[in-house]
C-alpha cells in the first residue's frame, strides 16, 4: 500500500534587496526558520538553520535565474 500526501500551500513572508547591476538578497520566513539567499557579483550563498554555506549548484542556478528578473 502506498500513501500519497498532497502538498499544502504555505504563505511565506519575504523581503528582497536589490543592488543593481549584480547583487541581491532575499530573506524568507519559512516554516522551518529564516532562510537568506544572496547573490553578490558571482558569489552565491545561503543561510538557514544549518548555518552559512556556498549554494549548491541547483540552488545557484535558481539564484542566477532570480537575478535575471526584476522582482519589483
Amino acid at each position: 500500500m502506498s500513501l500519497v500526501v498532497e502538498p499544502t500551500p504555505v504563505d511565506v513572508e519575504t523581503t528582497s534587496f536589490i543592488s543593481y547591476p549584480n547583487a541581491f538578497r532575499v530573506d524568507a520566513q519559512m516554516p522551518g526558520g529564516p532562510v537568506t539567499q544572496v547573490f553578490n557579483g558571482g558569489d552565491y550563498w545561503v543561510r538557514d538553520r544549518r548555518g552559512v554555506r556556498q549554494a549548491d549548484e541547483p540552488v545557484a542556478d535558481q539564484i542566477r535565474g532570480t537575478i535575471q528578473r526584476d522582482v519589483i
